[in-house]
């Protein structure tokens, strides 16, 4: 059995360290029920949501109950240590076998806790964030930009080709699919990096270093399974009463959130906003041993994060974010689209998400290259992460997170669509002023 890493019935703490419980709100899940059987539906997920409510409620009332038996428990140690201390022996034996009888339907009102724990938690586990009222339904909707793709009197050539004529790509051939960058590529990739950052900087991003690993949980409360090979890359070695590290990257959600697990934020900082330049690892592409930019499991990429108070707040910053990487883009002059995907495209997590893709002459498509998703105040309240004043928890912060820029694609798709005659590419105008100053 796959124990959750983040609803951990009690049970089973000796096995999985719990790291922080989740907000389990039956009002909430009572008021959106509707909504959360679409979201499931929309989402393809199979989930049990009969009596869900009810048996919620039971939840709740059976963690009271405990509480107020190990409350008590207390109490009778407190009374035996003062009867001790007294030399009472009369009334402390006469307590003792009280404590005794108290002691088994302690035991019991626990055993209790734990079935329904054990059968509540897993549906809980499993209930999806909410559908955005943008995001689409059934199929993605997509709108092209600089969609006028250059006609050349040559034959284009893959980004591969070109780069491998004067060594400028070299692939290593182990699995993980190693590759380093020099010359001109080593250039591009820091002016692509230099560009990015300046954008984020003057739009008051403030840049902040993410560690490269995370522990399960964090894979859990941002939507991923962290038992599967096709969505993590687990350290192997490196457990701690079930909770595994993951290799992520410093430029990934997972990392940013780390930060943010049972923090309470100032709420006069809202909205707070940040970057991350880093690597980011892709476990999807660990397997197809295709060797381009467009497929490597290890990637430079600049992660965003903002934290919001509200709904109103997330939705502006959501599009600010998204109209920013997206100027970007425009910057460069190669034809990009936008998608906003559809609900079955979302994980578990995310209530939206808006895709930005680049043009690929030599594979005749587009790439994804960057994307901002919402999450409402889903995964503030899978990890308490929590905003007010001082001391005071006013609200779960409602988050905004996603990808400036997969640096490798851009440097692919640069590299296919400024290629020249001889074999060689020139840089996009917009980063030829980097350029000199890198070389000078």
């Amino acid at each position: 059995m796959k124990l959750s890493t983040l609803y951990v019935p009690g049970r089973y703490g000796a096995e999985m360290y719990q790291i922080v419980r989740p907000v389990i709100s039956v009002e909430d899940i009572s008021r959106n029920l509707d909504k959360i059987r679409q979201s499931c539906h929309l989402r393809g997920i199979d989930v049990d949501l009969k009596n869900i409510v009810d048996s919620l409620q039971q939840l709740e009332s059976e963690r009271r109950e405990f509480a107020s038996f190990v409350e008590k428990d207390r109490q009778y140690i407190e009374e035996l240590k003062q009867l001790h201390s007294s030399g009472d022996e009369a009334r402390l034996n006469s307590l003792k076998k009280e404590h005794e009888v108290f002691i088994e339907k302690l035991k019991s009102a626990k055993e209790k806790l734990h079935n329904t724990e054990e059968l509540i938690l897993p549906v809980v586990q499993r209930i999806p964030n909410l559908i955005h009222e943008l995001t689409p339904l059934l199929s993605d909707i997509t709108e092209e930009r600089n969609s006028c793709h250059s006609e050349q009197d040559f034959n284009l050539l893959p980004h591969t080709d070109i780069c491998k004529q004067p060594s400028l790509l070299k692939f290593s051939k182990n699995k993980a699919k190693s590759y380093y960058f020099k010359g001109v590529l080593a250039d591009l990739e820091l002016a692509i990096q230099i560009y990015f950052c300046n954008k984020l900087s003057k739009n008051d991003y403030g840049a902040i270093s993410c560690a490269d690993f995370c522990k399960s949980f964090l894979l859990e409360a941002v939507g991923r399974d962290p038992y599967s090979v096709k969505q993590t890359i687990p350290i192997k070695m490196r457990v701690e009463r079930g909770q595994m590290l993951h290799l992520v990257g410093g430029a990934s959600f997972e990392s940013f959130c780390a930060y943010l697990t049972n923090m309470n934020v100032s709420k006069t900082n809202l909205p707070m906003k940040y970057f991350s330049i880093g690597r980011l690892y892709n476990a999807e592409n660990s397997e197809p041993m295709t060797f381009d930019l467009f497929s490597v499991v290890q990637s430079t990429s600049i992660h965003c994060l903002t934290c919001c108070e509200d709904g109103q707040s997330e939705n502006e910053e959501f599009e600010a974010m998204f109209d920013l990487i997206s100027a970007c883009y425009n910057d460069f002059k190669i034809p990009f689209r936008i998608v906003n995907c559809s609900s079955k495209r979302l994980n578990v997590a995310e209530c939206r998400r808006k895709q930005l893709e680049i043009w690929s002459p030599s594979k005749h498509m587009y790439i994804p290259v960057a994307h901002v998703s919402g999450y409402s105040d889903f995964v503030s309240k899978r990890l308490h992460s929590t905003y007010g004043i001082e001391h005071i928890v006013e609200g779960y912060c409602h988050l905004v997170e996603g990808v400036a820029v997969n640096i490798p694609v851009l440097i692919g798709c640069i590299v296919e669509n400024f290629q020249k005659p001889n074999e060689l590419f020139h840089f996009p105008e917009e980063l030829e002023f980097l350029q000199r100053l890198i070389e000078d």
